[in-house]
């Protein structure tokens, strides 16, 4: 099977005591489940949002997508769309 294919076996257990378990084939960002951009984007929304809020995620989402075409400037710029203001 390895290191063809990747497989585990995850278990939980509830706190009522029930126990769930299975067994996922070649998670997502293996080699035959490449992650796409669009689970990136996906992921990062999820984990953003409940912090920043729909606006503010899909102007940094956007902003740092484009990295790899920035300037010092730009970058600067980027990375104060990360302070969180208390």
């Amino acid at each position: 099977m390895y290191p063809n294919v990747v497989a585990m076996k995850v278990m939980a257990t509830t706190k009522d005591g029930r126990v769930i378990e299975f067994v996922p084939r070649d998670p997502l960002g293996h080699t035959h489940n490449p992650t796409k951009d669009q689970d990136v984007r996906d992921k990062f929304k999820r984990t953003v949002e409940p912090v920043y809020g729909r606006a503010k995620t899909s102007t940094v989402l956007e902003r740092w997508w484009r990295t790899k075409e920035f300037s010092a400037a730009e970058m600067t710029g980027a990375l104060s769309l990360l302070d969180i203001k208390t």
